[in-house]
């Protein structure tokens, strides 16, 4: 069995981030409280109107979490979105170029001037 096209196993995942996600509100979380979820994937993304097609369980995992959270489910790839977090709160606050790369596949630029 393919654990990531496994939607039982995705659900336990999405289970576990509604819990992580209520308990950091301390208890107050409700669906469609959030104005969006955004979900960081290992691989390559694709866009609606790029090439290639987007992966099959990219939609399975999206519909989970919109139903869990009531939330619009944005996918990206896992490296561009920590890129993203780390301009926002991390270390690269407030810096208009980032490079980050990862010990793995995956390198990321932001720029967000």
């Amino acid at each position: 069995m393919n654990h990531i096209a496994d939607a039982a196993s995705w659900q336990a995942r999405v289970d576990l981030a509604w819990r992580l996600a209520n308990g950091l509100a301390g208890g107050m979380l409700r669906p469609g409280t959030l104005l969006g979820v955004r979900l960081g994937v290992v691989g390559p993304v694709a866009f609606r109107d790029c090439d290639p097609p987007s992966v099959p369980w990219h939609d399975t995992v999206s519909a989970l979490v919109r139903e869990r959270f009531g939330a619009q489910v944005p996918i990206d790839n896992n490296t561009r979105l920590a890129t993203m977090t780390e301009t926002i709160w991390g270390a690269a606050a407030g810096e208009p170029n980032v490079l980050r790369g990862r010990r793995a596949r995956s390198i990321s630029v932001v720029r967000t001037s």
